[in-house]
């Protein structure tokens, strides 16, 4: 009498509680579950008849690849994406990195930070193109592994968020059909995004204008794309036990129907070299083995049920975590709702299919071995079939005559039969271009009129001693420089501010006498070959190296009591040659040889050692005439040079 009350009122409870879970509004995940759907469920006969064709993979690189998800190839190397979020290249007995869209992270359950690359594609153009689950969809040069974000993770199209960037199909213009597996969850939820209303959709990505147009929506867990040979049609991969096709080109433009139906859940597609498909099932779901969203596809209610009783699961761990920080909590929240945790309660049959361009399963190749099943993808290269799972830590292969499939052997890699098929179909090829913006690109910044100096000698000085290098770096100054008496080697002659007002660009200015024809190379009397001018300028040496293009602004430069040697900077030349002053000084032609003027030449050190200048002598007059710009010196009255030195 007692358990059979007690029994009652644990089934009251019980039914009240379940009632509350599943209809109390708010609660997590705080999705709307309410459609139901059909899943096509397979009769297991004809070409579908299971086999043990697979029971003899090779097993590969077993501990060191984890979770091999997607596969192409390139120059006969072996491109996948693995669950560390790497993209890796196999040469050889050799795993090469080649790009990574995350952050580093501690493990497997931090997936959301370090990333999780999914479907990978080569484009005509030689760019692998990538969709991550966590950070978009990318097109990387594999060369140097500079990587162009096309579509952001979490970007709205047509009103709904991008939530699981799956799989990537590139046509031979360069445009991406790509699938978004659910706009509810996020690939670490997938388990959730099964139990929701299909809400997967395949969108295309047009490259020349950068937007998104979604071409069928409604799909559960769109999966798998790829397009035909032709480019008239691609089809993608629907959880409920199918392969849709969306025609693109023809007089059935813009219609989806079904392509071809499977005995189980598919995930990736690849090309078989020729116009066929292979088509991996990862889930085995038909009559005799019916998975989990076949059975409770006809009952929202119940997946709203499963579906919140997780999201209560996780809400537990989640408020520890946040109290008490620590991994078990962590893992335990990313365990519940992943794909991975119902892996190993699933049949581990797995199912590879030959479906021919008009949907007709040509042939199918099976596995009991409970060691490797849950095979993703299926690909070619050569004589081999490699088999990938997001499940397995290992690459499978076996060889093509081990299955009867060696009419499919390829002598070409993917990205050569790509060129070839997009050269056969329009006549030309997409060139690799340098992708733009290129990232993590420093630009270089505009300073002002900054030279930026290298360490190049262009300059040669045959009579002319060695001089310590003077840094002529003055912000856009012009000093003008009366008559000085001076036995300075070279003594800064820059000329009174000219009508020729040059402007201060920010080409940094490569000062090589070679360049610049009024300088000379051997340093003779005037390194610029000029007429003396009207206000009897003597004649001093210029062996400084060109100054930056310089504002007229006039300040007196005291001479420094440095010894000077020529600078051995490479900057830009100037696109201007300076002409000469119409007020003092006669033109001088760009191809001037230097020469000597009839004037005194000045006195030069004969040694490379350090020289101390004389002053210059600077009459009362002088003074008065020429104002001081105090931001042409330091706070000892020595030249800006000096300062610019040292800020180089």
């Amino acid at each position: 009498m007692g358990f059979s009350s007690f029994l009652k009122r644990f089934i009251v409870n019980a039914t009240i509680l379940i009632l509350f879970i599943t209809f109390m509004p708010g609660l997590l995940p705080d999705v709307s579950i309410t459609k139901s759907f059909k899943v096509f469920k397979a009769t297991l006969d004809g070409k579908l008849t299971p086999n043990k064709k697979l029971d003899k993979v090779e097993i590969l690189f077993k501990g060191d690849l984890l979770g091999p998800e997607s596969f192409t190839d390139d120059k006969n190397y072996l491109y996948t994406s693995l669950h560390t979020g790497d993209i890796v290249k196999i040469a050889g007995k050799h795993i090469v990195p080649v790009v990574t869209f995350g952050k580093p992270c501690k493990g497997f359950y931090e997936e959301r930070i370090c990333g999780r690359p999914l479907g990978i594609k080569f484009g005509s153009d030689g760019y692998l193109y990538a969709a991550d689950a966590y950070y978009g969809i990318f097109k990387v040069d594999v060369d140097t592994g500079e990587k162009t974000k096309l579509v952001s993770f979490g970007e709205e199209i047509d009103g709904k968020p991008t939530k699981v960037p799956n799989s990537v199909a590139v046509s031979c213009n360069g445009d991406v059909y790509w699938t978004d597996s659910s706009s509810n969850f996020l690939l670490q939820d997938g388990l959730f995004a099964f139990l929701d209303d299909p809400s997967g959709r395949l969108i295309h990505y047009n490259a020349k204008t950068g937007k998104n147009k979604v071409l069928v929506d409604g799909i559960l867990f769109a999966n798998g794309v790829a397009l035909s040979k032709n480019e008239d049609f691609v089809i993608v991969s629907d959880a409920t036990n199918q392969i849709l096709r969306r025609y693109i080109k023809g007089p059935k433009a813009g219609t989806t129907e079904t392509f071809v139906r499977l005995p189980g859940i598919p995930d990736n597609i690849q090309t078989d070299g020729g116009s066929g498909f292979l088509v991996t099932v990862i889930i085995e779901s038909n009559a005799e083995s019916p998975s989990f969203p076949s059975l409770l596809s006809r009952f929202p209610n119940v997946r709203r049920f499963l579906a919140r009783s997780l999201g209560l699961a996780e809400l537990g761990f989640r408020f520890i975590d946040r109290l008490y920080p620590n991994e078990v909590c962590q893992k335990t929240l990313h365990y519940i709702g992943h794909i991975s945790s119902v892996a190993n309660i699933v049949p581990s049959r797995s199912i590879v299919l030959h479906v021919s361009e008009n949907g007709e399963i040509l042939s199918t190749l099976w596995t009991n071995n409970a060691t490797i099943g849950k095979f993703s993808e299926a690909h070619i290269v050569k004589n081999y079939l490699y088999l990938g799972s997001p499940f397995n830590d290992y690459l499978g292969r076996i060889p093509l005559s081990e299955v009867g499939w060696e009419h499919l052997s390829k002598t070409s890699d993917s990205l050569t039969s790509k060129k070839q098929l997009c050269s056969d179909l329009y006549g030309k090829v997409n060139p690799k271009v340098p992708q733009q913006p290129k990232i993590d690109t420093v630009k270089p910044t505009a300073a002002s009129s900054r030279t930026t100096t290298k360490p190049e000698t262009t300059h040669k000085q045959k009579d002319t001693p060695a001089q310590k290098p003077t840094t002529t770096t003055q912000k856009a100054t012009t000093t003008t420089q009366k008559p000085t008496a001076t036995t300075q080697k070279p003594t800064t002659t820059t000329q009174k501010p000219t009508t020729t007002t040059q402007k201060p660009t920010t080409t940094t200015q490569k000062p090589t006498t070679a360049t610049q024809k009024p300088t000379s190379t051997a340093q003779k009397p005037t390194a610029k070959a000029q007429e003396p001018s009207t206000k009897t300028q003597k004649p001093t040496t210029n062996s400084q190296k060109p100054n930056t293009v310089q504002k007229p602004t006039t300040t007196t430069q005291k001479p420094t009591p440095t010894a000077q040697q020529p600078k051995a900077t490479a900057e830009k030349p100037t696109t201007t040659t300076q002409k000469p002053t119409t007020e003092t000084q006669k033109p001088t032609t760009g191809t001037q040889k230097p020469s000597t003027i009839s004037t005194p030449k000045p006195t030069v050190s004969p040694k490379p050692a350090s020289t101390t200048q004389k002053p210059v002598t600077i009459t009362k007059e002088d003074k008065q005439r020429v104002p001081t710009n105090p931001q042409n010196s330091n706070s000892r009255g020595q030249p800006a040079a000096k300062t610019a030195r040292n800020e180089l």
